[in-house]
């Protein structure tokens, strides 16, 4: 079977059981930060996560997936000659998103992580593309809004400071799935933006 689709079952299982969990559909979250997100957030910070979480993260399909992120952000930072805090540990944080045509992700963007991404294993005809703005002025260049309209096995990163959204699709059959991820640190809040950007800072 396919990484994609093995990641795509992963995911609904999973949606499925924390919609299970706490009593409501699976699509009830109508925006991608709700309690799916938010309830990975503490299954990957816990010392003891759920039996379904610790299945999920351990199984041959995700540790690829997790291989394949780890080995993308390595070459993103080292072409960008990027140097990782030494005195601060790093995190990947990989979780799962499933999105039906009616929901959305708000703009917003990572402060604890030095880069951020996603990885699309199920994008059906007509599903939202993912928004990328710069926040760092309101005249041009800054202004440009940049859309990238992801197909499956797509994997795609960009600064944490970038804000970013995904829009409403028109796909009314099956969800929206992919895989965002983090490279989170402590140091991340103290980070000079431009060690992740290309464009030049001149100093008076």
């Amino acid at each position: 079977m396919p990484l994609c689709e093995q990641l795509t079952r992963r995911a609904l299982r999973l949606h499925e059981h924390h919609a299970l969990r706490v009593a409501v559909d699976p699509f009830d979250d109508l925006d991608a930060g709700g309690s799916f997100y938010q309830w990975q957030c503490e299954q990957h910070a816990s010392a003891e996560p759920s039996g379904a979480y610790e299945e999920m993260v351990s199984s041959p399909e995700f540790e690829r997936l997790r291989l394949l992120v780890h080995a993308t952000v390595e070459r993103y930072l080292g072409e960008l000659e990027v140097a990782l805090p030494e005195d601060s540990p790093l995190d990947l944080f990989i979780w799962a998103t499933v999105l039906r045509a009616d929901q959305d992700h708000a703009v917003h963007f990572h402060p604890s992580a030095v880069c951020s991404g996603s990885f699309y294993s199920q994008v059906p005809a007509g599903a939202g593309g993912l928004w990328l703005q710069d926040p760092r002025g309101t005249l041009p260049p800054f202004t440009q809004r940049i859309k990238f309209a992801p197909s499956n096995g797509d994997l795609v990163v960009f600064p944490s400071w970038l804000q970013h959204q995904v829009a409403l699709g028109q796909s009314p059959g099956e969800p929206r799935v992919s895989w965002g991820f983090n490279l989170e640190t402590e140091a991340a809040s103290a980070w000079p933006w431009d060690c992740t950007s290309a464009v030049a800072v001149q100093h008076p």
